[in-house]
């Protein structure tokens, strides 16, 4: 996959609502930041860990997927495969 589109890539980001903000999609592991681009209006792939305690991640990002408020990407082909839709 190439991208022409510019990506920010971190462990942690300070400032992270200015971030959502000026970007066109967000893909994150999940918790509140997915709730943050959700009320922002932003594209929105969860990208859960999976090592989390009893799977929150996971299954947060099946629900929102299921209600149509995120791409749920499961491994690196899924991930390439959402951001070729979403970014054409």
């Amino acid at each position: 996959l190439v991208l022409k589109n510019k990506g920010v890539i971190r462990d942690f980001f300070v400032g992270i609502s200015d971030l959502i903000a000026k970007s066109d999609c967000v893909i994150t592991t999940g918790g509140l930041t997915a709730f943050e681009v959700i009320s922002k209006g932003k594209n929105l792939v969860l990208f859960p860990r999976k090592d989390t305690s009893a799977d929150h991640q996971l299954k947060q990002a099946i629900y929102l997927n299921k209600i149509g408020k995120c791409w749920h990407a499961e491994n690196k082909k899924d991930l390439e495969t959402i951001l070729t839709k979403i970014l054409k």
